[in-house]
This record gives C-alpha cells, structure tokens and sequence, in this order.
C-alpha cells in the first residue's frame, strides 16, 4: 500500500511537471509493452496451446498403444497359459496311455511267460512218463530175460528127453493166448 501511495504520489507530480499524461514516457512505453503484449498473447497463446495440445495428443496416443499392447500381451498371456494346460492335459495323457501299455505289456509277458513254462513243465512231465514207461519197459524185458534163462537152466536140468519136448510144444501151443492176453492189458 504504501507503494502504491508513493507510485501514485510520483506520477502525480511527474503528470504536473509535464502537464499532462500524455506527453509522459513511461505512459507511452507501457501502453506500447500492453498493446505488444496484447498483439502477441493470441498468437502466442495459440503457439502454446497448439504445442500443448499436439503434445497431450502424442502423450494420449501413447498411453492407448501401450493400453493396446498390454491388451494383446494379456490376450497372448492367456493363450500360452491355456496352449500350457493343453498340452500339460496331452502330456498327462500320454503319461497314462504309455503306464497302461506298459502295464499290459507287462501282464502279457507275465502271462506267455507263465504258457511257456506250463509248456515245458508239461513237457518235461511227458519226457520223465516216457523215461518211467521205458524204464520200467527194460526192467520187464530183462526180468522176462532173466526168467527166461533161469527157467531155461531149470529146463534143461530137470527136463530130459520126451517130457521136455512135450512141455516146449504145449507152450508153444499156448502162446498165442498169452500174447492176446498181454495185448489186452
């Protein structure tokens, strides 16, 4: 306030000492720094708000590539999330498929295994009846041998001359029933 007082005070006097305002310059210089001002401010103004403006738009246009591209990132983010659940899904899939053949695979083995050996279980049972039958073959044959020769020895001592010749021929005689029989068995 006080400055204003003295401004006003000063001016007063300069206005008095000139005679009027306006043969003052500092009146003329200040009404040329308005009109320039005045003059300038709207081109100067649209300069600015122009540069204002194109900048915001730049800035706005930024702001929504970026909003698109985070979009586009979300929107790919989902895909190789759901693109990874696909193929975690066929993965496990596949997992179970190969367990499952691997498993029948396995009892397939077990069981051709289990054949095999019934197989050569059996076999070998056949091979050892047939070694029993023959065995027990030679051990007939050769009682029958032995029989033979002893009863041969006893023969030939205790039989002589026409008794003996009457028993070789009702045997003889005899034999064709005996083989019948033994075929029967």
């Amino acid at each position: 306030m006080i400055i204003s007082t003295a401004y006003a005070a000063e001016r007063a006097a300069t206005a008095a000492v000139h005679g009027s305002v306006w043969q003052d310059p500092t009146f003329w210089v200040g009404l040329a720094f308005c009109l320039t001002v005045i003059v300038l401010a709207k081109p100067l103004g649209r300069f600015l708000g122009n540069a204002l403006q194109a900048r915001a738009d730049g800035i706005a246009a930024k702001l929504e590539e970026a909003k698109k591209l985070r979009e586009e990132a979300h929107a790919l983010l989902l895909e190789y999330r759901q693109k990874q659940q696909e193929v975690q899904k066929e993965t496990e899939a596949l997992l179970q498929k190969t367990k499952d053949n691997a498993e029948k695979m396995r009892a397939e083995a077990r069981d051709a295994f289990e054949r095999d050996l019934k197989k050569r279980e059996e076999l070998a049972m056949n091979r050892l009846q047939a070694a029993k039958e023959q065995a027990v073959e030679e051990v007939r044959n050769l009682a029958i041998d032995i029989a033979l020769k002893t009863t041969e020895k006893i023969l030939i001592k205790e039989l002589d001359g026409e008794k003996g010749d009457r028993l070789i021929l009702e045997q003889i005689d005899a034999l064709p029933s005996l083989l019948s029989k033994e075929k029967l068995s």
